[in-house]
């Protein structure tokens, strides 16, 4: 698990995440709702349940998956927590 924490570090820093995050968000975001005026974090905050967050943890899962894929078969339950763990942004 210690090689997983390791990756994480090196191909998932905070700033990439957060940019995931923001990309992802962009895709949720419904510009013709009457109550969207132009900030799409705001109205993301306000009308979507995690959906972005889910997203970007599952594209890591599945590189997670790709790279180490005997460690998610034996574990696929903590490398859900290693995600989690491993920046507060995936922890919603």
């Amino acid at each position: 698990m210690e090689e997983i924490k390791e990756y994480l570090k090196s191909e998932y820093p905070e700033i990439k995440i957060s940019e995931m995050i923001d990309e992802e968000i962009s895709e949720w975001v419904d510009r013709d709702d009457s109550n969207f005026e132009g900030d799409e974090y705001e109205w993301y905050q306000e009308y979507c349940n995690g959906e972005a967050e889910d997203a970007v943890r599952a594209n890591i899962k599945q590189d997670i998956a790709n790279k180490f894929p005997s460690a998610m078969i034996a574990y696929p339950n903590h490398i859900d927590s290693l995600i989690r763990q491993h920046n507060e942004l995936l922890d919603v």
